[in-house]
């Protein structure tokens, strides 16, 4: 899957006018148990993808609309495993508390 580059230098405006504040938790709903949904904070959109900030870590989870897991790099949205991902933003694996679903 491929993402809209997103400029990471740029703080000011232009980089701002592509954020949406319309919540969306569907990506996140069908990568883990609900109840582990309760762990994060839908911050913002950005270029498709949602951004979600686990309580406890303060880390990021980047989700396409898809539920595909992306990181940003210097070239902008690149795709990554989800259960790296998720293991570096929760500090556990999905299999623990039966939070992921199949």
């Amino acid at each position: 899957m491929t993402f809209p580059a997103v400029p990471t230098g740029d703080t000011g405006a232009s980089a701002r006018r592509d954020i949406e504040l319309t919540p969306n938790w569907s990506p996140l709903e069908c990568r883990i148990a609900p109840a582990l949904c309760a762990e994060f904070m839908w911050m913002f959109r950005q270029a498709g993808v949602e951004h979600y900030k686990h309580r406890e870590t303060r880390r990021y989870l980047l989700l396409g609309q898809g539920g595909a897991c992306v990181v940003r790099t210097e070239k902008g949205f690149e795709e990554v495993d989800f259960e790296e991902e998720w293991q570096r933003v929760s500090g556990r694996r999905t299999g623990e508390e039966n939070g992921h679903h199949e």
